[in-house]
């Protein structure tokens, strides 16, 4: 019982009591009569009308609390969250059955019966509707769940509500009229109280004696009414508190709110300062506190107050939405805690985030399409890949394919359609045309959804900006295609090594045995001559053998004096074997001067331009025209804007009469993999090796072009004043000796014709043709030699390796290398193993000669 209304009751039991006195002194029997009654009366006020009302409005609060664990069960997703809420809905269901409960019991009237049955009756078709609403959720519907909720579970609700405060209203009611009956009673009794006054004063003291006891049998009566209606609150899952309106005080805690909060009555006092700890907030919960504290006044209902962050006893905060209902002289607070509910909303919120966040790095966003309203929903970064702001664009179908590219439009109808049909999601890609008209392309994926009926309702899917994705795999697929076009040419370029290795052996037999004979034949006859040509021919074939090795990355070339008349004749000569008959070559060489560069590379150069110019012409024929000439670059002659320095040049204009190339690509014809020839005719880097040659060398190249005009490329290389490094055969006397050598080669042609060339210097010669047989030889008589001679490449055991254990058995052994090819051996790892000296294949007797007794006088002189 509430300490204002228990005040108040307790003035009126002693006006009551007094009047009984007079009554009872006038006239006894009618007064004990009298005190009966009015006792009969109030203890029917606090046993029934109170006792209904607070139970109606236990159960309006049950209801309300039912209705919101109804919300919160369509939010949550995890089947123990659904349980937890279904358990919490059946808890506030018994509540709402045990006041009714209390109201049945409690009732008076046929008019208060009625109600209670209407309320009853109200409730009991609740069921249907929150099966159903747990039904849905179950089955995965959350949003027809959640219409059923805040639609005809609401109104429901509602119409609970306003039954248990009609139950309440008539509770009061009953109140006033036995409150107005015990004032009735009251006058008639005072008035015959005056009348018999005279008569009732002899009996006046029995009668206060009667009378007090009646009064202390009706404050046990308050007291045990009291303690029913703080056991019916405390046993309220729901913290309660009741406020004294007079001074504001808290004089009743439920048990619930003591658990949650940890505070009594007796320690709330100073409730703001503990439950609001933060200076400024706690201003502004009194500030909405007293406005909410007005409107509860005014209000017949049960009024929401807002939510608080309260602070508990040990520190936590709890959220708490608060509900007031307004007595006459107190204020009764439930506190609803959704501190849990807070969180998962938050944590559902920053989900969402994160599956923006998700959707933004993926460049990956969904829609949805109502067929019915034919309203189309986006997710935000639907809008990001179309380029389209969301205040700014309102999604339609018509709208969205306009967006497409006009190629693809059909393409997505097509798919759309495909998914409907099919009934199963449909993936594919299709471009996009930004604001901007830039193209982006997306990979689709359209889902048609279906009611119970088979009916379409919706269209779903997802797109993904894939535009980068696919500039990727096209980047990927180009450098895929050049490491096999790079994995062809290092093919090629073994496959060269090895015939350029072979090829040497055969022409170091025939250089050599060649330089035999025109030792014996008489110099100015016809064999002679003829011997000469054959090693002049050598000596072009050693180049040639040194080309390949160059082209196969097995050996680098010296950069010297070099005509560039001689290569650009050997050039022409494999051109002209190389190209139709159709395409007439009109070669014009003015020049003899040399330049610094490197034979090979220049063979390239002007290949790789003769060829382009020929493929210019394969289709229709023309003229292929070559000159070279000198020019003089400086003091006004020359060509102007090339950035040359001044001094003498070699121009070389190598010119077609093809079809000319176009003035879109002029500017990408010297870079790198660029092609216009079709896919295996060319690598697209003839033009860019050209490039990087002639600047080396401070040259310059440059195009002249035009469409049916034909094209010709010119190249400016500077030239040196340097002498040609050629050498032709020698017959003069070369460096002999008469030392002991160890000749080894597995070849036998190779290694006759090294004893003789070694043996006609004046060396006594010893051959071998197996590395194993030379070892034991040698390991048999180690002093017997004064040089060893191997060559690289033999079975089963190498010449570096043969090398390694002859230094072993004698280490001051000289040892000279040959080698026309090897991954395995370079002066420097020669130089490791002790190796005094290399030779290159094929070998000329003048450079044998030079390096033997180089090698033997170092060797002599102990370095």
């Amino acid at each position: 019982m509430q300490e204002p209304v228990k005040r108040n009751i307790t003035r009126k039991l002693v006006l009551s009591s007094c009047l009984l006195i007079l009554i009872f002194l006038l006239f006894g029997i009618y007064s004990l009569y009298g005190i009966r009654t009015i006792s009969g009366l109030t203890r029917t006020i606090y046993d029934h009308p109170l006792v209904v009302s607070n139970a109606a409005l236990q159960a309006a609060g049950s209801i309300t609390k039912m209705h919101r664990n109804m919300k919160d069960l369509v939010l949550f997703e995890t089947p123990s969250r659904i349980q937890q809420s279904i358990a919490a809905v059946d808890e506030q269901e018994q509540l709402v059955y045990q006041h009714l409960d209390i109201v049945r019991d409690r009732i008076l009237g046929d008019e208060g019966k009625r109600l209670e049955v209407g309320a009853r009756t109200l409730f009991d078709h609740w069921r249907p509707i929150r099966e159903e609403v747990i039904g849905l959720v179950r089955e995965g519907d959350r949003e027809s769940a959640a219409e059923i909720t805040i639609g005809k579970g609401a109104d429901h609700v509602a119409r609970l509500e306003a039954r248990m405060l009609g139950l309440t209203e008539y509770a009061r009611t009953k109140a006033t009229s036995f409150m107005a009956a015990t004032e009735r009673a009251h006058a008639t009794f005072s008035l015959s109280a005056f009348v018999f006054l005279l008569l009732g004063i002899g009996l006046s003291t029995l009668v206060t004696f009667f009378t007090l006891k009646g009064a202390g049998s009706t404050e046990r009566e308050l007291r045990k009414s009291e303690n029913r209606q703080r056991a019916i609150l405390d046993a309220t899952p729901f913290p309660v508190a009741v406020v004294d309106l007079e001074d504001d005080r808290i004089f009743y805690w439920s048990r619930s709110a003591f658990e949650l909060f940890g505070h009594t009555a007796s320690t709330t006092p100073e409730w703001y300062e503990i439950a609001y700890p933060d200076p400024e907030y706690r201003a502004d919960v009194i500030r909405r506190w007293k406005l909410a504290r007005e409107s509860a006044r005014t209000s017949t209902r049960t009024v929401n107050m807002g939510e608080y962050r309260v602070r508990c006893k040990d520190g936590s905060e709890r959220i708490c939405e608060l509900y007031a209902t307004f007595l006459p002289d107190s204020l009764i607070v439930t506190f609803d805690d959704i501190s849990e509910r807070r969180k998962s909303e938050q944590a559902l919120k920053e989900n969402h985030q994160l599956i923006l966040k998700s959707q933004r790095m993926a460049k990956l966003g969904n829609w949805k399409w109502d067929v019915a309203t034919g309203k189309v929903e986006w997710s935000e970064e639907v809008y990001r890949i179309f380029g389209l702001d969301p205040e700014d664009f309102e999604p339609q179908v018509d709208s969205i394919m306009d967006r497409f590219h006009p190629e693809d439009q059909r393409h997505h109808e097509e798919a759309m359609q495909e998914a409907i049909n099919n009934r199963e999601h449909y993936s594919y890609e299709s471009r996009i045309l930004l604001p901007d008209q830039s193209i982006r392309t997306l990979f689709s994926i359209t889902e048609g959804i279906f009611d119970e009926y088979g009916n379409l309702t919706h269209v779903t899917g997802v797109v993904q900006d894939v535009t980068d994705l696919k500039k990727a795999e096209e980047e990927k697929q180009r450098l895929e295609s050049q490491l096999k076009q790079s994995q062809k040419m290092e093919s090629i370029g073994t496959l060269a090594g090895g015939i350029a290795h072979d090829f040497n052996n055969i022409l170091a037999s025939i250089i050599g045995f060649t330089e035999l004979a025109l030792d014996d034949a008489e110099m100015g006859t016809t064999l002679a001559d003829n011997l000469q040509e054959v090693f002049t021919a050598g000596h072009r074939a050693k180049e040639l053998v040194k080309q390949i090795l160059a082209f196969a990355r097995q050996s680098d070339e010296e950069v010297k004096p070099i005509r560039i008349d001689r290569v650009a004749e050997e050039v022409l000569r494999l051109v002209r074997s190389s190209i139709p008959t159709t395409i007439e070559i009109k070669p014009r060489i003015d020049t003899e001067s040399l330049i610094m560069g490197n034979h090979t590379q220049i063979h390239q150069v002007l290949m790789n331009l003769c060829t382009n110019a020929a493929h210019a012409m394969e289709a229709t024929g023309g003229v292929l025209d070559v000159s070279l000439t000198d020019v003089a670059i400086g003091d006004g002659l020359g060509p102007v804007g090339l950035g040359l320095r001044k001094g003498d040049y070699i121009r070389i204009a190598v010119s077609d009469t093809g079809i000319g190339i176009a003035p879109d690509i002029i500017d990408s014809v010297f870079e790198p993999y660029f092609t216009t020839k079709d896919p295996g005719e060319g690598t697209g880097m003839g033009l860019a090796v050209v490039l990087g040659i002639v600047e080396t060398y401070g040259g310059k190249i440059t195009l002249d072009t035009g469409l049916g005009q034909g094209t010709t490329f010119t190249v400016y290389i500077p030239t040196t004043g340097k002498s040609d490094a050629r050498e032709p055969y020698e017959s003069a006397a070369l460096p002999c000796g008469s030392e002991r050598i160890l000749f080894v080669d597995d070849e036998a042609a190779l290694a006759r014709m090294g004893e003789r060339l070694l043996s006609s210097l004046g060396y006594s010669v010893t051959m071998r043709t197996s590395s194993i047989e030379a070892l034991e030889l040698f390991r048999a008589k180690p002093d017997d030699f004064d040089l060893v001679i191997t060559d690289m490449t033999m079975p089963n055991l190498t010449g570096s390796g043969l090398s390694a254990e002859l230094i072993k058995i004698r280490s001051d052994i000289p040892v000279i290398l040959c080698t026309g090819y090897s991954k395995s051996v370079s002066e420097a790892s020669a130089t490791e193993i002790g190796i005094r000296a290399l030779a290159y294949k094929p070998i000329v007797r003048a450079e044998l000669a030079r390096t033997v007794r180089q090698v033997l006088d170092a060797a002599a002189k102990g370095s």
